[in-house]
């Protein structure tokens, strides 16, 4: 909390309400006119010293509050004032543009390492393929993609198995078995559900969990009032309910999603028949089961004492069935191209279900102590079956622009057959329970908790590829096993956030994690630090920065995917991961022609060992099941937004990224050879050292840009670019060219435009039940982008093997409805 110089000070302490509901508000700014100030805890409370025997007023202001002052007041030496104050609701009305003012962003926030506040309303609106809320992830820096069909991301050089997903403070799971990004279902998160988010991308607090890379944490509604949506368009659709009882004490979330992806996956250059569906429900139901007004001596509020249930549940149903017909790729260089034409005969049907939720119930026990106890679990059934035989040729295409076989086969370099099989049959549970508790004292603020998981995990799998190319016949990835996995996992953490004065917080904790699998424990000390210097401008302002550093120890336990290796064998020896992760930025706010904007920098290095290396094949990760391999990331994140357009939000987001890793018996055999008898004379063997991870991309940038007709705001235009450098690739199987080549940047433009209508008090539309209606026209992939997912191995009649790509989706126009009530 704040600290005064002064031999003498007072304090000023207090309670923060909602006038209706009197229940607490956090994240509430309360601004001293003396400049010194402080934030309301999840408790609603806040305290911290002021100067003595001055005169001063409070400011207290909150973006879903009406803002409030205080009258003068005044305090004497060593004593402490008690301030309650109720603050009431903001009655908003949709407006013609939505302002989302970066400063209002609380400083608790601001004050965590790499932590980026992002707006729930930003997603309905961005431009992509199927609204997806992992899309708006991908344009914070030091986050990548290279797949607009993915719900998959990699953040600084992490692979998709090393980010933590919370919604409600409830762990998230994807499914086991998906390997390409046309398989994958919606992400967990339902946007229209959302009302807080939070994402770390490196050196976040030991509160969190054991993964390596990144946390995204959720927070669902609590709704005060009635209201709902439906949307609908070519790609899928939605719709949601929320409300209150008549009492206003419990509240209800309801929402559906549906994705159609034939027209989409109809732009890829594999043609046939898709039959993809993809569906999920989902809830959120918050019951007040007591809450109690305590008085101090004076009869003045001092806080809330309640109790609360909050029921989390989930299912997502997801369908993939393709019978795919023909392939005709193209490749090469301006100089040089080569065409694969493939005909297919068979077909792919997998199934996913999955069923996630959980029960919150959260105790206010006094004003500076609560708890929350969480039970969660998961149930994961998954199967994939196919059976697709394919006959290909490989040809040389003609460049010559003169010639009459201009841009045709002149010369067949490879024909051949294939016949891929799958039976895979998988079910996973995870069940939970996490206590967790939170106190404040004076300067401090304590966090702890435990935890306690069951895994059970059988995995059936029957897969092998037949090849018939260039007069031989290969039988590759072969695997026929029945696997099971029962285990239990515990951990613990303890924190602490101290207040050194209102310009310095230092927060410092550990966690700890045994899994009984492997006997593995682990101890995580992390530390971070911000300190907000006291400079002024010329004007005598005090300017708005914030340093943050941070430094610790993230250990991540294997997962069953960690286990087990290419030929279906677990290796029960495999042991924690580690990363240590050293962090230095700045967050700024400052105005520019006149309007606010904030500037994000982050520098990073994570030095990691015992890393269990992997090869990325589309969305599929496939683990080597050993920890023999160290590995370093270093690099740099930048991010300004702001109203480049006056009263909307957009940004800029860039990163730099170097990752490699060394493993352990990697090297090259060198001969060297007699220059005359051609004999080998000598065999060297020359270790690789380091050599670029899969995820290593040199350059990120993304961009969301949002504008409006200058005479009707209601019309308005939005910009969604991403470009990404290559990713290293090399022959399946082959440890020799592992990460040898580097694939093609991936760049993508979506663009938006919509109108709004307004149902207001002035009826200018009329409707009783109406809020608003947003229609939109989007252009996906406007440039036409022939980006690469993945590559297809090919070996013609002289030996060499040439890389096919699998090019992603094409062009497409995409028409979207939003209607609220």
């Amino acid at each position: 909390m704040p600290f005064s110089t002064n031999a003498q000070q007072s304090w000023i302490s207090g309670t923060i309400t909602d006038s209706k509901s009197h229940k607490p508000v956090s994240n509430v700014n309360i601004l001293s006119s003396s400049g010194i100030g402080s934030i309301s805890d999840q408790n609603g409370y806040y305290k911290f010293t002021i100067p003595s025997n001055k005169k001063f007023i409070l400011t207290f202001s909150h973006q879903s509050y009406r803002k409030k002052i205080s009258d003068t007041l005044f305090v004497l030496s060593e004593k402490e004032l008690l301030l309650n104050v109720s603050l009431v609701e903001e009655s908003k009305k949709l407006p013609e543009v939505e302002v989302h003012d970066t400063r209002k962003i609380p400083d608790n926030v601001r004050e965590q390492a790499g932590v980026t506040k992002v707006d729930p309303k930003i997603i309905k609106t961005l431009p992509s393929v199927f609204g997806d809320f992992s899309k708006v992830i991908t344009t914070l820096p030091g986050v990548a993609t290279r797949d607009e069909l993915a719900t998959t991301y990699s953040v600084r050089g992490g692979n998709f198995d090393e980010n933590l997903v919370y919604v409600n403070g409830i762990d998230i799971y994807r499914p086991f078995l998906t390997r390409s990004s046309q398989q994958e279902g919606l992400s967990f998160v339902n946007p229209d559900l959302v009302s807080d988010i939070e994402f770390s991308a490196g050196g976040f607090q030991a509160k969190y969990g054991d993964k390596m890379s990144s946390v995204l944490s959720i927070e669902y509604k609590k709704p005060r009032k009635f209201a709902g949506s439906v949307s609908a368009g070519l790609l899928g659709g939605t719709a949601h309910v929320e409300g209150v009882s008549k009492n206003k004490k419990n509240s209800y979330l309801i929402g559906i999603r549906q994705k159609s992806a034939e027209d989409i996956l109809g732009t890829q250059e594999t043609k046939g028949e898709y039959k993809p569906s993809f569906t999920d429900i989902q809830t959120f139901v918050n019951f007040n089961l007591s809450s109690d007004t305590v008085f101090t001596e004076n009869k003045k509020t001092d806080y809330i004492r309640s109790s609360d249930l909050g029921l989390l549940g989930a299912y997502s149903r997801n369908r993939y069935h393709v019978i795919p017909t023909t392939q005709e790729t193209s490749f090469g260089t301006l100089m040089r191209v080569f065409r694969l034409f493939v005909a297919f005969d068979g077909q792919e049907v997998d199934q996913f279900d999955t069923w996630q939720g959980g029960l919150i119930f959260t105790r206010r026990a006094s004003r500076d102590f609560s708890y929350t106890l969480t039970a969660s679990g998961m149930y994961s059934g998954e199967s994939e079956t196919y059976d697709i035989e394919g006959g290909y040729r490989l040809c040389d295409v003609s460049t010559s622009l003169g010639n009459d076989e201009f841009n045709k086969c002149v010369f067949e370099r490879g024909i051949g057959t294939f016949f891929n099989h799958a039976r895979n049959f998988l079910n996973a549970q995870v069940y939970s329970l996490d206590y967790k508790g939170f106190y404040s004292s004076n300067r401090n603020k304590w966090v702890y908790g435990i935890r306690s998981s069951f895994e059970n995990i059988n995995d059936e799998i029957s897969e092998w590829t037949f090849v018939d190319s260039a007069d031989y016949v290969q039988f590759h990835d072969y695997v026929n096993t029945n696997l099971t996995l029962t285990s239990k996992r515990y951990s613990g953490f303890i924190q602490d956030s101290y207040q050194f004065d209102s310009l310095k917080l230092l927060t410092i904790g550990i966690r700890s994690s045994f899994w009984d699998a492997n006997q593995d424990i682990t101890l995580s000390p992390r530390l971070q630090f911000s300190w907000k210097p006291l400079w002024f401008r010329k004007d005598s302002t005090q300017r708005d920065v914030v340093f943050r550093t941070a430094i610790g120890f993230y250990h991540q336990p294997p997962f069953y995917r960690e286990l087990r290796d290419r030929n279906g064998v677990i290796n029960n020896n495999v042991k924690s991961q580690t990363s240590v992760h050293f962090l230095l930025g700045t967050d700024s706010n400052f105005k520019m022609w006149g309007r606010p904007f904030k500037l994000f920098t982050e520098a990073y290095y994570k030095y990691m060992y015992n890393i269990i290396p992997y090869d990325v094949d589309n969305i599929r990760i496939r683990y080597f099941a050993n920890n023999k391999a160290k590995a370093y990331a270093a690099g740099f994140d930048f991010r300004i937004n702001g109203e480049f357009v006056k009263g909307v939000d957009s940004w800029f987001s860039l990163g730099l990224l170097r990752t490699e890793e060394n493993l352990e018996g990697d090297y090259d055999l060198n001969a060297t050879l007699d220059v005359n008898t051609g004999d080998t004379l000598v065999v060297t063997r020359q270790e690789k050292g380091y050599i670029p991870r899969p995820t290593d991309q040199l350059f990120t940038a993304s961009v969301f840009f949002q504008d409006y007709f200058p005479r009707n705001r209601t019309i308005k235009m939005y910009l969604n670019f991403i470009f990404a450098t290559g990713v290293p690739f090399g022959p399946p199987n082959s440890m020799k060219w592992r990460s040898s080549f580097t694939s093609k940047p991936y760049w993508r433009a979506d663009i938006g435009f919509s109108k709004l209508l307004i149902f207001n008090e002035k009826r200018t539309f009329h409707s009783r039940h109406l809020e608003s209606l947003w229609a939109g026209l989007e252009v996906l992939n406007l440039l036409q982008a022939a980006n690469t997912g993945s590559y297809i191995w090919i070996e013609d009649i002289y030996g060499t093997q040439f890389a096919v790509p699998n090019r992603l989706t094409n062009r497409l126009v995409n028409v979207r409805v939003i209607v609220k009530f």
